[in-house]
């Protein structure tokens, strides 16, 4: 698997949309994710998980506990990973998203989908 490109917003400490595209490496078969303690270097990693799996890495964080706590109710939580496995490229994407129930009561609502590129579109 080679992961073509990462976005994220309101997840973890990335509260606006943020995309992180590997294929700016070009055919470099090994890279390194590097920064300050606190920066956000695992959550990148996370989100390549969350969007897979709904998991994230070490499996101790749940969907709910890695949304951004400043982002506003009407801003979802949104990853979305793609990447390349021989030749198919595929992207996951999952979002969480506050409803209000009746006006008052807050829930989440969680969306996923998996995609193919096939014939120079993303298919469902």
């Amino acid at each position: 698997m080679k992961p073509l490109q990462v976005t994220m917003q309101a997840f973890g400490p990335y509260l606006e949309e943020t995309c992180v595209d590997f294929t700016l490496l070009g055919d470099r078969p090994i890279f390194l994710i590097t920064g300050a303690t606190g920066g956000g270097k695992t959550t990148i990693l996370d989100a390549m998980c969350f969007a897979l799996y709904c998991r994230a890495t070490g499996g101790k964080r749940s969907w709910n506990s890695m949304r951004t706590t400043s982002a506003p109710d009407d801003l979802p939580t949104m990853v979305e990973y793609s990447f390349s496995l021989d030749s198919e490229r595929y992207r996951f994407s999952r979002s969480l998203s506050v409803h209000y129930v009746r006006g008052t009561r807050r829930t989440l609502k969680e969306e996923h989908a998996c995609y193919r590129w096939n014939d120079g579109q993303w298919q469902l």
